[in-house]
């Protein structure tokens, strides 16, 4: 699709249920090449962020008719690209497993999400037992990334201090921020966000580097990773019994904000917490693709022909057999009454918003809300954060093709070259193929 492409990337020990999730969330029937991104590999699928769609209150959500992704009932499901990156192991920083192919992969990725299995059955080598502390998977992950990284800067980092003092005399100089642009660029760093390690450091020109110690490199490689490595934890398995519920509530309490300790880096490891069920969506999802159940992205409920008979007074859904009835009671009382879904397309959801992105909405007509490729609210581009009118322009112009000439506001302002778009927004492009 067109626009920022977002991707998240999946990461967890074997067996925590990586699999099963990048099934639940993506479409394994639907041919990659129907999604234009610009690369696919086999471990590359494509998931959907569900946002409300500018048809409910416009009114039309019977003629929208999106190009990339859906509209269902004025939830509008935006493609994006979701990453399924190698099992990792304790010891991968040094190479142990799959670590150099996982840590190469990650450079990928914008956001990631951790799946952790919460029922304390597998250990951090994915091998069954019984009685294991899922939050241990946390630490030994972070710990993991934070390595491959400290080691790296670590190694170059007289070098870096030699640097930094030689353009800070030279007749260019180059900011704290610019110079760790060129050390972290290889982890598909931006400058904005080697902007924001500086700042959420409180970092004050000019700096001594020489001075640092190694807890300080510790401390940067902190920054960096909440910073580029935003981690969202997927509680997985929410559905067994044991110490799933122990382990759940041990976990959220120790992440609690007001539980976290003033020397402790917890706030920097994790992002969010979502509770999941991967094994229970996958099931929900089968049984509505085999006509047994009515059951949407998300929702709190699902129906049965039961269901709808007594609802509606006739069904054309199949019967379900004691086996099967039986399993779908144990999900709708272990997870959809409990955490309001199976936390899938919630994980996904709250990774994109991790990410702050721009949705906007050009259209070439305020009467029809038709989009530049004909339909009504046809294209929806997803954005960076802070997306700005010519951001829009030059991807209309370079990437659709589109003449651009001016940007409209809904209140029928022309919009500046820096105005920064309305996340969720409707503007009208005017070029010189469309004059209202």
């Amino acid at each position: 699709m067109p626009g920022w492409e977002l991707i998240i990337g999946c990461v967890g020990k074997p067996s925590a249920g990586k699999s099963t999730l990048f099934n639940a969330v993506t479409d394994g029937n639907a041919k990659v090449g129907n999604y234009p991104f610009t690369t696919i590999e086999p471990n590359t699928g494509i998931s959907y962020y569900l946002t409300e769609c500018p048809c409910v209150k416009r009114h039309c959500s019977e003629k929208c008719s999106p190009i990339y992704g859906f509209c269902k009932h004025g939830q509008r499901q935006i493609p994006v690209k979701l990453l399924d990156v190698a099992g990792l192991i304790p010891g991968a920083s040094e190479g142990a497993g799959l670590g150099n192919k996982f840590l190469d992969d990650l450079r990928h990725a914008h956001v990631l999400i951790h799946i952790v299995d919460v029922s304390g059955r597998t250990n951090e080598k994915g091998e069954n037992t019984v009685g294991y502390d899922p939050s241990r998977d946390i630490d030994w992950l972070y710990d993991e990334i934070h390595a491959w990284i400290f080691n790296n800067i670590n190694k170059r980092w007289g070098g870096i201090i030699r640097k930094y003092k030689a353009y800070q005399v030279s007749e260019q100089p180059k900011t704290l921020a610019e110079m760790l642009q060129l050390q972290f660029s290889g982890y598909g760093t931006t400058p904005a966000q080697s902007e924001a390690i500086v700042h959420y450091m409180d970092l004050k020109e000019p700096v001594d580097l020489s001075t640092w110690e190694a807890g300080d490199i510790h401390k940067l490689v902190d920054a960096f990773m909440y910073i580029r490595f935003p981690i969202i934890v997927a509680l997985n398995k929410a559905d067994c019994k044991g110490e799933t519920d122990h382990n759940i509530l041990k976990i959220m309490q120790r992440y609690n904000k007001d539980n976290i300790k003033a020397n402790s880096n917890d706030h920097l490891r994790v992002r969010d917490i979502v509770v999941i069920s991967a094994a229970s969506e996958c099931f929900l999802k089968k049984l509505a693709a085999q006509k047994y159940i009515t059951y949407n992205r998300g929702d709190q409920m699902f129906l049965t022909h039961d269901d709808e008979v007594e609802t509606y007074g006739s069904s054309k859904l199949k019967k379900l057999d004691p086996t099967v009835e039986s399993r779908l009671n144990k999900i709708m009382d272990m997870v959809l009454f409990r955490y309001g879904s199976t936390g899938v397309w919630k994980v996904i959801n709250t990774a994109v918003e991790c990410m702050h992105p721009t949705i906007v909405y050009p259209v070439t007509s305020w009467s029809t809300l038709k989009g530049p490729r004909g339909n009504t609210l046809s294209t929806c581009y997803m954005l960076h954060q802070h997306a700005t009118v010519m951001d829009l322009k030059s991807l209309l112009i370079n990437s659709e093709s589109i003449p651009c000439v001016s940007i409209e506001a809904e209140d029928g302002r022309i919009m500046g070259e820096e105005d920064e778009l309305e996340n969720n927004g409707i503007v009208k492009v005017n070029s010189r193929n469309n004059v209202e």
